[in-house]
């Protein structure tokens, strides 16, 4: 039994290592996948001094009339 387990664990690990490249690199059509920027959807970063403000801040750009209902 302990043999069995012990060739699927390595099965396993061949199958999950042999995609990677040996040195860590992205494979050469990684490039080509990514997506471009787009201006059509500009980022706006919000921040305050703690996670708090910062969550307070957030849902004021995002709600500025407020909202109803919030779920937690």
């Amino acid at each position: 039994m302990d043999k069995r387990v012990s060739l699927g664990v390595l099965a396993l690990l061949c199958l999950v290592a042999a995609p990677l490249p040996a040195d860590g690199a992205a494979p050469e059509s990684a490039p080509e996948c990514r997506t471009p920027v787009s201006a059509r959807h500009p980022i706006e970063r919000v921040a305050g001094p703690d996670r708090y403000a910062t969550a307070a801040c957030a849902s004021a750009a995002a709600f500025p009339d407020g909202a109803a209902h919030v779920l937690v």
